[in-house]
């Protein structure tokens, strides 16, 4: 029995005609900006590769912004469940999105900064398509949550009018 990720790669070993672009019912032939007199083939092959200087402007960036989000959402989670008298019905909700963005900036924006950095996904297939499955899910546990304070509010406030 081969492992599941060798399915996956086996699965998108087709070959992709890359000079048509089709758009519904539109077709576009790029082949035409292949031939381009002012680029060589290194410039095409490395024109989405940032300068270094670049580089380390979005890697701190990044950084940056990932330790804050992970950091203060499990400051947010460990206030909630540390102290009882935090533990109440809108906390809950709090830390339900605190783990969920939690989550999303460890598992979704590291992974994601690597690969707009380098411009390769160096995770497999099979990483890929749990993630763009998670990409998904991520905003449904982010609204959900919220959605359930909302409508107790509204039914509170119909049953005082």
């Amino acid at each position: 029995m081969q492992p599941l990720e060798n399915s996956f790669n086996s699965i998108n070993n087709y070959s992709w005609n890359t000079s048509l672009l089709w758009f519904g019912n539109y077709t576009f032939d790029t082949s035409i900006y292949e031939n381009d007199v002012n680029s060589t083939d290194l410039e095409k092959e490395n024109q989405f590769i940032l300068p270094w200087w670049r580089q380390m402007i979005w890697s701190l960036l990044f950084a940056g912004m990932i330790i804050v989000a992970t950091g203060g959402n499990l400051i947010v989670i460990w206030i909630v469940l540390a102290h009882k008298r935090m533990r109440t019905v809108t906390n809950y909700f709090l830390v339900n999105l605190s783990i969920a963005d939690a989550m999303v900036s460890t598992l979704n924006v590291t992974f994601n900064y690597i690969y707009m950095l380098n411009s390769h996904w160096p995770f497999g297939t099979l990483y890929s398509w749990v993630l763009s499955k998670y990409q998904a899910t991520s905003g449904k546990a982010f609204t959900i949550p919220m959605g359930g304070p909302l409508l107790g509010r509204n039914r509170l406030r119909n049953r005082a009018s």
